[in-house]
């Protein structure tokens, strides 16, 4: 009788296996369509909002979502960079009806700035009522961003005073005020040309990653420990080099 081979233990990632993984996956494409039905989205920009940020709350760890990647899943870093008020916003579609959800988006400066830039850039994205209502925004979100002096707080007391818990919308307040735009932040801080490496400024340390994809697992391990407080306990290095020094300045 030939001994058979040792089969060897299935991977984890933050606790869950590969298959877990995968199963969870499956379910929550499942979970990502009944909220795009009720909430009548067919805007496919937010279709991928939603399901980015719901395949975060699944997996719960950056080195997770790069095993799916490697496994063929389409997660861009620019899915993830999104604001997460703009996911929020879209996911309460299931408890509002439209007028609420248009009373929603007033709701904050900051994301009103983020619709300002929206309707100036993508006109095609509000129909021609809501762009011209969220234009009309402008001076009176001018003027409370002045007066706020968004410019010279931390990315993390610009996030509290905001109302939001997103580090990405608070990261371009801090650099950059007003630029509450998240493809403004895709463009400013990173690079997806496969052919170079990519970088994201912190401060004025840029940090080079070898590939796109580290990248975007760096942009989501910082996303989680902010709003979700599930950053994996043994971190990439390269992980490390750019979330301890916000984390030790916003401690």
């Amino acid at each position: 009788m030939v001994a058979s081979e040792p089969i060897e233990p299935e991977p984890e990632y933050a606790g869950k296996k590969r298959s877990q993984i995968i199963s969870d996956s499956d379910d929550f494409l499942n979970h990502a369509d009944d909220i795009i039905e009720k909430a009548s989205i067919n805007n496919n920009r937010v279709k991928e909002v939603v399901v980015a940020t719901l395949f975060a709350k699944i997996i719960d760890d950056a080195h997770a979502i790069r095993l799916l990647c490697d496994q063929g899943w389409t997660i861009q870093g620019e899915i993830i960079v999104r604001s997460s008020l703009e996911t929020l916003f879209y996911m309460g579609a299931c408890d509002r009806d439209d007028e609420a959800l248009k009373n929603y988006l007033c709701k904050h400066t900051l994301e009103k700035r983020r619709n300002i830039n929206i309707a100036k850039n993508e006109p095609e994205y509000f129909d021609q009522a809501t762009r011209r209502e969220v234009l009309s925004w402008e001076e009176e979100v001018t003027r409370e961003i002045n007066e706020r002096k968004l410019k010279r707080l931390s990315a993390k007391t610009a996030a509290d005073i905001a109302g939001v818990t997103d580090l990405y919308l608070a990261y371009s307040l801090h650099s950059d005020a007003g630029h509450s735009n998240p493809y403004y932040l895709q463009e400013k801080y990173m690079s997806f040309d496969n052919d170079l490496p990519c970088q994201i400024n912190y401060g004025q340390n840029p940090v080079q990653y070898e590939n796109v994809l580290l990248s975007s697992n760096v942009i989501l391990a910082l996303a989680c420990k902010w709003y979700r407080k599930i950053f994996a306990i043994e971190c990439d290095p390269h992980i490390e080099q750019i979330t301890l020094p916000y984390l030790k300045e916003n401690a």
